[in-house]
């Protein structure tokens, strides 16, 4: 959304008596990387924060496990600062479990897609032509992460379960992996982290955690497929 549809959007709003008591959040879609420039940052704060909304909803392309440093330091600083300037709710677009670690730091909220919408990409939605992964995804709390299984062949999961250990539930008890249904309760691990008085050290205490689970399953991982948690650590404690 743009501050002419913004601001169009607004002004409707107030015009119509029925819709008074209705919340009106601005979409915002950006690179993450344009964060980086200081000057289009805080432009972009103070554009935004001039209007009477009732909140944000930023949508970042480029916010992956790929993500540098720098780059997820601008994109976290840009939220916060948004929040904290214009005093209204902030919301994060389409993250993984890195949600997790924003509510920590006061952020308002954060959606989280299935599959391949655990990140906001511009390019996914302009390309018609690919298909979509359709494994099969399982949320290891304990990995901060979720793992995609091809189910005739869950040996994967196997491994990991025989690790970490499964649901004991009374369904899921004496099942085979690929047959046990984990809940992905992200609500749930939302809400202890509201519940914390050290939240951002919580936080960082699941990335050293799940840090370790993932050496712990040098079968299955390397040292790339977690390096992801490194940068957040190294974010996260500045």
């Amino acid at each position: 959304m743009d501050i002419k549809l913004l601001k169009e959007a607004i002004d409707y709003k107030n015009s119509v008596p029925e819709y008074a008591d209705k919340k009106l959040y601005a979409g915002i879609c950006i690179n993450s990387g344009s964060l980086t420039d200081n000057q289009y940052k805080n432009d972009l704060l103070n554009y935004y924060s001039a209007h009477e909304c009732d909140g944000y909803i930023v949508y970042a392309d480029g916010i992956d496990k790929n993500t540098t440093t720098v780059t997820l330091y601008h994109y976290i600083d840009a939220l916060l600062k948004l929040q904290r300037f214009s005093g209204r709710p902030v919301i994060a677009g389409r993250l993984n479990s890195l949600g997790l670690g924003l509510i920590s730091l006061g952020l308002a909220g954060f959606s989280a897609g299935a599959a391949r919408f655990e990140s906001f990409s511009e390019e996914l939605h302009k390309d018609r032509t690919q298909g979509f992964n359709l494994y099969e995804r399982y949320y290891f709390a304990e990995l901060l992460g979720t793992v995609s299984i091809e189910k005739k062949r869950p040996t994967r999961l196997n491994q990991i379960s025989s690790v970490l250990g499964a649901c004991q539930c009374l369904y899921c008890r004496g099942k085979a992996a690929e047959d046990v249904i984990q809940a992905q309760n992200k609500t749930q691990e939302v809400e202890t982290i509201k519940n914390t008085t050290e939240k951002r050290e919580y936080f960082l205490n699941r990335i050293d955690a799940a840090i370790r689970n993932y050496q712990r399953l040098t079968a299955v991982y390397k040292r790339d497929d977690y390096k992801h948690l490194l940068v957040w650590k190294e974010v996260l404690k500045i």
